[in-house]
């Protein structure tokens, strides 16, 4: 079965110098340290800095495979991170946090996410400590944010392609709600800073899929109900206007629905106008008075949201999302 659903993006790697540490009894799945490079070995891109690598019968995500000695990033707290790579902490704190989910999901019969299996430590330093990668088995890779630009790609092709999306949809806030009771449950809070549509990914359960919150490097392992409060308001923004971007302009013109009207209510005397981005691409400019409406037009907005609610009011196991739905969105499951 494929572990990514959309068109995968190979690359190379190659052996570099550094130390393999399994995560306690966890097995590796590489015998030396991987690096990103331009020829050797051949993987799939996941994201900016990560990889993918499979033996046929298991996937395993490299997370900071792309390292850079001396240079570094600043994080939206602050902090300074190596770049294409991680702290030694953050890795650790990852694994620890993807073991503690792990427990939680086996606990409700749900195959996790993802299992820890440990990390590399690279013959570079950062910080007084080893840059780093870690290493996580996964099902699926399959960000949640690339659920609009799939849709579009088959809402010409196909009659059933709409049909498919709500029940992705709603299957999707079901898992998103289970997703934060099982990080509740297990004391983990993700950082707020990280709280997008592309910080969930698929993975595969019994009779289709789930979906779960991934990217923990810097969760706190303390639950803060504040920002888990924040948290659950943002995933219902992302499940009725996914990703938060594309899909309604989208959405609203294979509908032949004006989209400023979907998106604002204009109050008297306001003007919608189109002006050029820095980039060069064109953005809504308005001028007057404007309300955001959260996207109240979309028809099953209600349902969705419902559906991640329900799951947080009575906590309970979702139904699977159908492997069908998944297929006609992205062509294969």
């Amino acid at each position: 079965m494929p572990v990514q659903l959309f068109k995968p993006d190979f690359m190379n790697m190659r052996e570099t110098a550094g130390k393999l540490v399994p995560w306690s009894d966890a097995k590796l799945p590489i015998d030396k340290p991987l690096v990103a490079s331009g020829n050797g070995i051949y993987a799939l891109k996941s994201g900016g800095r990560g990889a993918l690598i499979g033996d046929g019968r298991k996937w395993h995500k490299l997370k900071g495979c792309r390292p850079e000695e001396g240079r570094a990033y600043e994080t939206t707290t602050g902090k300074k991170k190596p770049f294409g790579g991680v702290t030694k902490d953050d890795s650790l704190n990852e694994l620890e946090v993807a073991a503690k989910l792990a427990d939680a999901y086996a606990g409700h019969g749900v195959d996790p996410p993802m299992l820890p299996a440990g990390h590399i430590e690279y013959g570079m330093s950062f910080d007084g400590g080893p840059i780093c990668c870690t290493v996580l088995e996964v099902s699926c890779d399959t960000r949640f944010n690339t659920v609009a630009s799939a849709w579009a790609r088959k809402v010409r092709q196909r009659e059933d392609v709409e049909k498919a999306l709500r029940a992705v949809l709603k299957g999707s806030a079901e898992w998103m709600a289970f997703s934060h009771n099982m990080l509740t449950e297990a004391g983990v809070t993700p950082s707020e800073y990280s709280f997008s549509a592309e910080n969930f990914s698929f993975h595969r359960v019994k009779g289709g899929y789930g979906l779960a919150r991934i990217d923990l490097n810097d969760a706190d392992q303390r639950l803060d109900e504040g920002k888990m409060h924040l948290k659950m308001e943002i995933d219902m923004v992302m499940l009725t206007e996914p990703p938060a971007g594309g899909f309604l302009k989208k959405y609203a013109k294979s509908h032949g629905i004006d989209y400023n009207k979907l998106i604002w209510n204009i109050e008297d005397g306001g003007k919608v106008r189109m002006v050029p981005s820095r980039g060069g691409e064109e953005r809504m400019a308005v001028d007057g008075e404007i309300r955001y409406l959260h996207v109240d037009n979309i028809p099953w907005k209600n349902s969705v949201v419902e559906a991640y609610l329900g799951i947080l009011d009575e906590p309970r196991t979702p139904e699977p999302i159908p492997a069908a739905a998944m297929r006609a969105l992205y062509g294969r499951a």
